[in-house]
Formats: structure tokens, sequence, C-alpha cells
């Protein structure tokens, strides 16, 4: 929720793990409109397009895929308690590294 452009280096590796990190970080992003999404070999960029709303007040659905990769779930997951009309598909991909996400979630929210 930044309002300044975020660049994110040197994560090359993020390339070749369950999916293609970098690329499904720049698409699911993109979803919310809120910023322009760079990527190279080796980063990601956001920028803001205009001061980032703290929340989806539009009211309109974002249905995010995982890839069936549990690090991108728990990573859109948060972003639920910001954005009420989320939808993670395959939640259940999280239970890989830790079953007990959603619950402890919904314990800080």
């Amino acid at each position: 929720f930044g309002n300044k452009p975020t660049k994110i280096t040197d994560i090359e590796n993020l390339r070749i793990k369950e999916t293609d990190r970098i690329e499904a970080l720049k698409t699911e992003l993109s979803k919310f409109n809120l910023a322009k999404i760079k990527t190279g070999k080796n980063f990601i960029e956001i920028i803001p397009k205009s001061k980032l709303r703290h929340g989806n007040k539009n009211n309109h659905k974002i249905i995010i895929s995982t890839y069936n990769d549990h690090r991108i779930a728990m990573a859109f997951g948060i972003l639920k308690t910001k954005f009420k009309n989320l939808k993670i598909e395959n939640p259940k991909c999280v239970s890989k590294s830790y079953p007990t996400f959603w619950s402890d979630l919904k314990k800080l929210t």
C-alpha cells in the first residue's frame, strides 16, 4: 500500500519454484488495477497508479489463482483483510508448509 515505486531485485530463483512466482505476482497483482507491474529476469517493480486505497471500495470480486503454490496463496490471503471480495482459488494448497494458516490468519483479524 505504498505510494512510491517498489522494486525487488535479485530474485531470479523465484522463477524456478512451484511456479514462476515473479510472473504469478505480476498477473495476480494486476487484477487489483492499482499499480503498473514490471518484471524482468531477476526483478519485479510495482508502480502505484495513484494513492492506493486500503481496501476494495467498489465491491468488484477479485479472484486470485494460486498456481497450486502455497506461498502465492498465503501472500494474497493476507490481502483478504483489506479486500473483502477477494477469493483465493485452491486455498488448501497452503497445507504444504502451513496447514493452520487460514485459521491463524482469522485469529489476527
